[in-house]
Protein backbone atom coordinates (compact mmCIF):
# COMPACT_ATOMS: atom_id res chain seq x y z
CA UNK A 1 0.00 0.00 0.00
CA UNK A 2 1.54 3.14 -0.93
CA UNK A 3 1.70 6.75 1.30
CA UNK A 4 -1.24 7.98 -0.55
CA UNK A 5 -3.91 6.03 0.43
CA UNK A 6 -3.16 6.56 3.86
CA UNK A 7 -5.74 8.23 5.53
CA UNK A 8 -5.22 10.39 8.79
CA UNK A 9 -7.92 10.67 11.21
CA UNK A 10 -9.42 14.14 11.93
CA UNK A 11 -8.44 15.63 15.22
CA UNK A 12 -12.53 15.46 16.09
CA UNK A 13 -14.53 13.25 15.75
CA UNK A 14 -17.62 15.77 14.75
CA UNK A 15 -18.18 16.25 10.64
CA UNK A 16 -16.45 19.00 9.38
CA UNK A 17 -18.25 22.53 9.60
CA UNK A 18 -18.51 22.33 5.23
CA UNK A 19 -20.48 19.17 4.54
CA UNK A 20 -19.77 17.96 0.55
CA UNK A 21 -16.94 20.43 0.21
CA UNK A 22 -13.89 17.94 0.02
CA UNK A 23 -10.94 20.61 0.24
CA UNK A 24 -7.84 18.90 -1.50
CA UNK A 25 -10.07 16.21 -3.05
CA UNK A 26 -11.76 18.56 -4.99
CA UNK A 27 -8.45 20.18 -6.54
CA UNK A 28 -6.82 16.62 -7.03
CA UNK A 29 -10.73 15.37 -9.01
CA UNK A 30 -9.88 18.62 -11.14
CA UNK A 31 -6.32 17.92 -12.09
CA UNK A 32 -7.61 14.08 -12.95
CA UNK A 33 -10.30 15.43 -15.01
CA UNK A 34 -8.30 18.00 -17.15
CA UNK A 35 -5.17 15.57 -17.63
CA UNK A 36 -7.71 13.14 -18.40
CA UNK A 37 -9.26 15.69 -21.19
CA UNK A 38 -6.05 16.12 -22.00
CA UNK A 39 -4.80 12.63 -22.80
CA UNK A 40 -8.30 12.19 -25.35
CA UNK A 41 -6.91 15.23 -26.96
CA UNK A 42 -3.82 13.75 -27.93
CA UNK A 43 -5.19 10.41 -28.21
CA UNK A 44 -7.69 11.62 -30.78
CA UNK A 45 -5.37 13.65 -32.97
CA UNK A 46 -3.23 10.82 -33.59
CA UNK A 47 -5.28 9.21 -36.49
CA UNK A 48 -5.72 12.58 -38.56
CA UNK A 49 -1.79 14.21 -37.52
CA UNK A 50 -0.33 10.04 -38.52
CA UNK A 51 -2.61 9.20 -41.72
CA UNK A 52 -5.23 11.64 -42.74
CA UNK A 53 -6.35 9.98 -46.25
CA UNK A 54 -7.06 7.18 -43.52
CA UNK A 55 -8.70 9.47 -40.68
CA UNK A 56 -10.93 11.37 -43.88
CA UNK A 57 -12.29 7.65 -45.29
CA UNK A 58 -13.24 6.83 -41.75
CA UNK A 59 -15.29 9.88 -41.40
CA UNK A 60 -16.81 9.63 -44.20
CA UNK A 61 -17.90 5.54 -43.55
CA UNK A 62 -19.50 7.19 -39.96
CA UNK A 63 -20.67 9.55 -41.97
CA UNK A 64 -22.97 7.19 -44.40
CA UNK A 65 -24.18 5.26 -41.09
CA UNK A 66 -28.16 5.34 -40.05
CA UNK A 67 -28.62 7.45 -36.67
CA UNK A 68 -29.73 3.81 -34.81
CA UNK A 69 -25.96 2.13 -36.01
CA UNK A 70 -24.11 5.82 -35.08
CA UNK A 71 -25.90 5.11 -31.39
CA UNK A 72 -24.64 1.71 -31.24
CA UNK A 73 -21.32 2.89 -31.99
CA UNK A 74 -21.29 6.08 -29.49
CA UNK A 75 -22.97 2.99 -27.28
CA UNK A 76 -20.34 0.30 -27.62
CA UNK A 77 -17.53 3.69 -26.71
CA UNK A 78 -19.50 4.09 -23.48
CA UNK A 79 -19.73 1.11 -22.37
CA UNK A 80 -15.66 -0.07 -23.56
CA UNK A 81 -14.67 3.42 -21.66
CA UNK A 82 -16.45 2.36 -18.41
CA UNK A 83 -15.22 -0.86 -18.37
CA UNK A 84 -11.62 0.66 -19.12
CA UNK A 85 -12.53 2.90 -15.96
CA UNK A 86 -14.24 0.08 -13.82
CA UNK A 87 -10.75 -2.20 -14.27
CA UNK A 88 -8.25 0.90 -12.98
CA UNK A 89 -10.23 2.09 -10.12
Amino acid sequence: MSWWWIRHRRSSSRPSATPGHHGADAVVSAAAFWSALGFVLVIEGLLPFLSPARWRRGIGQLMELRDGQLRFVGLGAIVAGLFVLWLVA
